[in-house]
């Protein structure tokens, strides 16, 4: 996971998982099996994308795929949220394979252009996490990779 040339997350030793759940639980995320989750730090609209092994991919534009994860938190659309987190989850039987994480800086909302920001990728209970950043100006950037 996290191992190609082309991927920019940097994975860390020690995970925040309280501050992931701290903030997944105020916006009533779902979990399961297979859970994506993107946190940042300002008002900024960044958005999560996962792509399926099958090629689909999960975005705030596709919600709900037939590879069966969903999108259930997408926030800052409008800015106005410091503290926002979004997340992708597969209760159960997500399709074995490879999936890509992807993150977009959509909008830019805050003074500050580049962003900070943290993917915690969670399978079948082992959390790994990433961290990276991202500018106003990029293109979406692929921060991690994992297998089922």
């Amino acid at each position: 996971m996290g191992d190609e040339d082309d991927v920019i997350g940097e994975e860390v030793e020690e995970v925040q998982e309280d501050l992931f759940a701290e903030r997944l639980g105020r916006e009533g995320a779902k979990t399961g099996e297979v859970q994506v989750s993107l946190i940042w730090f300002n008002k900024n609209d960044l958005d999560l994308s996962v792509v399926c092994p099958s090629g689909e991919r999960i975005s705030f534009d596709n919600k709900i795929s037939n590879c069966g994860g969903r999108l259930d938190i997408d926030m800052n659309e409008s800015g106005k949220s410091d503290e926002p987190v979004e997340n992708v989850f597969w209760e159960k039987d997500a399709p074995k394979g490879r999936y890509r994480v992807f993150v977009e800086h959509f909008e830019k909302h805050d003074s500050t252009d580049v962003t900070e920001f943290s993917i915690l990728v969670t399978v079948e209970g082992e959390p790994r996490e990433f961290k990276g950043q991202i500018s106003n100006k990029d293109p979406p950037q692929e921060v991690c990779f994992f297998d089922v």
